[in-house]
């Protein structure tokens, strides 16, 4: 029930017309959970079980300077309020935020290149927010168990997976992706590893096809006894696609995965892992800047940021399960639109 109220007051924020879109496939158009303010950018975003987005926005949120903040939402009060955990001395640009144990782990691409924490409940979170280590390149964090595990590409032409020690800063690689950069993961229950290969090529002439790879987790155990990194050879993917930028992982059979292209609508797919069939969900609205920025779940809703770079704005939209979440959001848009219709002039 306390999914369906959501849904259905984020329907009342997605009748609102904005510059950016995420549309079902079919073309109805995704509800908005909150706008973070004109101007406001969303880089990254993570969500925790409770209901919390945590995000990283750059924009003016005084209207005179530029700013970066870590910003928190609850579902509580359908996000209608933000709490700032930590703002940097100056603008940054946000590479991700993942939260585990009601803490913020985040971190910036550029210039500082810190990955740093914040108590998400913390009201001292700004004086209390740490600093772990300096990685260049970072791109995303996820937890499997009480381990942590970063992707970065140091060189920029060759992606690790590391284990990442949270207290020491230590780094141990234990998947080289043999010239990828800095592709998506996500951790099943089991401890397996998915990875998938970005597909991108940013200038070092070394264009790996997309693809989503499975490590399991006694692999993954017998690399960092080793010290020897796991590889791609001589396996076969779960998944054949063209590249990967954002995973959030449904459940050990479901992920949900978005896929950026400059020159047309992003898309975001459902796949099983058991098969490696896709499903298209939905895409966004335009071409040439409007691209996903961040998706993630958060009290068992997924949610998905669209931010239009050259307008510098982002919306974080509900993207309903599909079935039975994507039925009751177009039936309450209809109904809705009837309700209007049925208005006297």
């Amino acid at each position: 029930m306390k999914r369906i109220v959501h849904l259905l007051a984020a329907l009342a924020l997605g009748t609102t017309l904005h510059a950016q879109s995420f549309n079902f496939t079919g073309g109805a158009a995704a509800p908005v959970a909150f706008d973070p303010g004109p101007g406001i950018s969303i880089s990254a975003l993570g969500g925790d079980a409770q209901g919390n987005l945590v995000y990283l926005a750059r924009g003016s949120f005084d209207g005179i300077s530029t700013e970066s903040r870590l910003i928190r939402r609850s579902a509580a009060d359908n996000f209608a309020s933000e709490t700032t955990l930590y703002t940097y001395p100056s603008p940054v640009f946000g590479s991700f935020v993942t939260l585990s144990g009601g803490t913020a782990y985040f971190g910036d691409s550029f210039p500082l290149e810190e990955i740093r924490t914040a108590g998400i409940d913390d009201p001292d979170s700004q004086s209390n927010s740490t600093a772990i280590r300096k990685v260049t390149g970072n791109f995303t964090l996820a937890f499997s168990g009480g381990s942590a595990f970063l992707v970065a590409d140091p060189t920029f032409s060759n992606a690790q997976v590391y284990q990442f020690d949270l207290f020491s800063g230590a780094l141990q690689s234990v998947l080289n992706t043999q010239g990828d950069t800095t592709g998506p993961i996500a951790f099943n229950s089991l401890g397996d590893l998915f990875y998938g290969r970005s597909g991108a090529d940013f200038g070092g002439g070394n264009v790996l096809a997309g693809d989503i790879f499975r490590f399991t987790a006694a692999e993954i155990a017998a690399s960092l006894a080793s010290g020897i990194a796991l590889t791609f050879d001589g396996r076969t993917p779960v998944v054949m696609n063209d590249g990967n930028q954002y995973f959030a992982l449904g459940d050990d059979t479901t992920l949900f995965q978005t896929r950026s292209d400059f020159d047309e609508p992003n898309k975001l797919l459902l796949y099983n892992l058991l098969t490696g069939s896709g499903t298209l969900l939905g895409s966004t609205g335009g071409t040439g800047g409007e691209n996903f920025s961040g998706l993630t779940f958060a009290g068992g809703q997924l949610y998905a940021a669209v931010t239009d770079f050259n307008a510098g704005h982002s919306l974080v939209f509900v993207v309903p399960e599909p079935g039975t979440g994507l039925s009751l959001a177009l039936g309450v848009l209809a109904l809705s639109a009837l309700r209007r219709r049925a208005i006297p002039a």
